[in-house]
C-alpha cells in the first residue's frame, strides 16, 4: 500500500508539473527516448499513466560504443513488448560520426539521437506533429548549472535545462534521481545501469559523484532543489532580458546585408547590461553564431564608443567593429567590407551618354583649352584633365583600396577616411556613385573632384563629365 501511495504521488507530481509548464496534452503524440537506464524507464512508466499508449512510441538508440549496448537494446525491446508499447531500435555509429565532424563522441551521440527522433517520428506518426520526451531530472539540471558556472557562464547558463525547447519536453525535470529510483522500486520495475555513469572520466560525473553529494551532506540536504529554484528564477530573468534586448536593439541598431550599425544617438538611454546584451545579439547575427563570442569581445566593441572615428577592433568570424560617425559598424571582412553590400558592378564609360543603375552619365572630350579660373563650380558637372587618366574610366561603388587626391600638393586619403571625415552616414556610403581610374577616384559624384584630375594651365585635352540622374 505504501508503494502504491508513493507511485501515485509521483504520477501526480509529474502531471502537475507538465500542466504548469504546458508541455503535455492528452492528444499529444510522443516519442520516448528510451536508453534502458533508470531515468528513461521511469519516464516510460509515468507517461503510460498520463497518455494513451497508442500515442506513444519508444525509441532506443544503440550508439555502438559500450559492450553492454546489445543488452540495453534487448531490455528496451522486451520492456515495451510487456507494456504493449510501440518500439523501434536504431543503430548509429557515434565514433565515426565524431571523427568525420570533429566532435566529441558525447556531442556526436546527442546530435545523432535527435536526428533519429525526428526521422522516426515523422514516419511513425505519418507527418503529424509529435513531441520528444527526454528523461532529464532535477539532478541533471543541478549538474548542468554547476558545470556552466565553473566553466564560466552568464544568466543563460545558470538557467540550466529548460522544461521544453521546440518539440523537446522534459516531464521529469521536477523530480530528483533518488525519487526516480524509489518510484521504480515501488512498482517493482527493473532497469539497466550504464557503466560510464560510474566513471570519473567525464567532468559531469565528478560533479555528480563528489561535489553534489558533499553539498548535500555538509551544506544543505536540499541542495539540488535549491539549485533548481535558482535556475527557474534565472530562466525568467533571462527571458525578460531577451525581451528588453530585442526592444533596445530595434531602437539603436540596424542589421542588413550581413553587417550592422549600432547607433550612438540613443545608446545612452539604456542600462549597461542591456547594452552588452545588444552588442552580443548584434555580433551573433552578423557572425551567424554566438559560440566563441566572449565578454572581452563585447567590452572591446563598447569601448569603441568613447574612441575617435576610424578606430577598429578585430573579432571572431573575421568580423571587424569600426567606430564611425553614427556609432559602431560591424562587418565581416571575410566577405569583403564593401562587397558585402553586393554593389560591386561597374560600367566602362564611353563618349556620349552612359546608363548605370538608372542614372545617366555623359562624357565628352573637348579640345578647347579652358583657363582654370574659368572652370565653373557645379556639383554634377566636372571638367577633368584627360591626359592624367591612366585607365578606362568606370562608374561604380566603393571598393577596398580606393583613394582620392585631396589637394594640389598630391596628398591622398583613403576613400573610407574621406567618408568618415565628411560625416557621410555609413548606410549612404555604399550607395554613392564614383568615377574611378583604377583605385584612384576621379569624382565622388555629388561631393568632390579629386585634385589630381583638375584642369590646370598645362592641360591639353579636357574631359567633361555630367551626371544627369535618373
Amino acid at each position: 500500500m505504501k508503494g502504491k501511495l508513493f507511485s501515485n504521488q509521483m504520477i501526480s507530481k509529474v502531471k502537475a508539473f507538465c500542466q504548469e509548464e504546458g508541455i503535455l496534452g492528452q492528444n499529444d503524440n510522443i516519442i520516448i527516448g528510451l536508453s534502458s537506464g533508470a531515468d528513461s524507464v521511469c519516464l516510460l512508466c509515468v507517461l503510460l499513466e498520463l497518455v494513451p499508449a497508442k500515442q506513444l512510441l519508444a525509441v532506443h538508440i544503440n550508439h555502438s560504443i559500450r559492450e553492454t549496448a546489445e543488452r540495453d537494446q534487448e531490455f528496451a525491446r522486451k520492456l515495451c513488448q510487456d507494456k504493449g508499447l510501440a518500439f523501434k531500435a536504431v543503430k548509429v555509429d557515434a565514433i565515426t560520426y565524431a571523427k568525420e565532424h570533429g566532435l566529441s563522441t558525447e556531442e556526436a551521440g546527442r546530435l545523432l539521437r535527435y536526428q533519429v527522433f525526428e526521422e522516426v517520428g515523422k514516419e511513425h506518426f505519418h507527418g503529424s506533429d509529435f513531441k520528444v520526451a527526454i528523461a532529464h531530472n532535477m539532478d541533471d539540471n543541478a549538474e548542468t548549472v554547476l558545470l556552466n558556472l565553473f566553466r564560466g557562464t552568464g544568466i543563460k547558463g545558470i538557467s540550466g535545462i529548460r522544461s521544453s525547447r521546440d518539440n523537446i519536453i522534459r516531464p521529469l525535470l521536477c523530480i530528483k534521481r533518488t525519487e526516480i529510483e524509489a518510484y521504480l522500486s515501488s512498482i517493482g520495475q527493473d532497469y539497466c545501469n550504464d557503466e560510464t555513469n560510474f566513471s570519473d572520466d567525464y567532468t559531469r560525473n565528478k560533479i555528480r559523484h563528489h561535489i553534489l553529494p558533499l553539498a548535500k551532506e555538509e551544506i544543505n540536504p536540499r541542495a539540488v532543489e535549491r539549485v533548481f529554484e535558482l535556475s527557474n528564477q534565472a530562466e525568467s530573468l533571462y527571458d525578460f532580458i531577451e525581451e528588453e534586448t530585442a526592444k533596445a536593439a530595434s531602437d539603436i541598431a540596424k542589421v542588413e546585408s550581413g553587417q550592422a550599425v549600432i547607433e550612438l544617438e540613443h545608446w545612452g538611454n539604456y542600462h549597461d547590461y542591456i547594452k552588452r546584451s545588444v552588442v552580443l545579439d548584434i555580433l551573433s547575427k552578423v557572425a551567424g553564431s554566438r559560440k566563441d563570442i566572449t565578454t572581452a569581445h563585447i567590452e572591446s566593441v563598447i569601448n569603441l564608443m568613447d574612441l575617435q572615428v576610424g578606430r577598429e577592433v578585430s573579432l571572431p568570424y573575421s568580423m571587424v567593429a569600426k567606430r564611425v560617425y553614427e556609432g559602431i559598424k560591424v562587418v565581416r571582412e571575410a566577405a569583403g567590407e564593401y562587397i558585402a553590400s553586393g554593389l560591386d558592378e561597374e560600367l566602362v564609360l564611353k563618349e556620349g551618354e552612359n546608363s548605370f543603375e538608372g542614372s545617366i552619365i555623359s562624357m565628352e572630350v573637348e579640345s578647347n583649352i579652358i583657363n582654370n579660373n574659368e572652370i565653373p563650380v557645379k556639383n554634377f558637372t566636372k571638367w577633368v584633365d584627360y591626359d592624367r587618366i591612366s585607365n578606362s574610366l568606370v562608374v561604380r561603388h566603393r571598393r577596398r583600396g580606393d583613394y582620392i587626391t585631396i589637394n594640389d600638393e598630391g596628398q591622398t586619403k583613403k576613400l573610407k577616411s574621406y567618408f568618415v571625415d565628411e560625416k557621410i552616414p555609413s548606410e549612404v556610403r555604399d550607395k554613392v556613385l564614383l568615377i574611378a581610374d583604377g583605385s584612384h577616384i576621379v569624382w565622388i559624384i555629388g561631393y568632390r573632384l579629386g585634385s589630381y584630375y583638375k584642369v590646370t594651365e598645362r592641360t591639353n585635352k579636357i574631359l567633361k563629365l555630367v551626371f544627369k540622374g535618373e
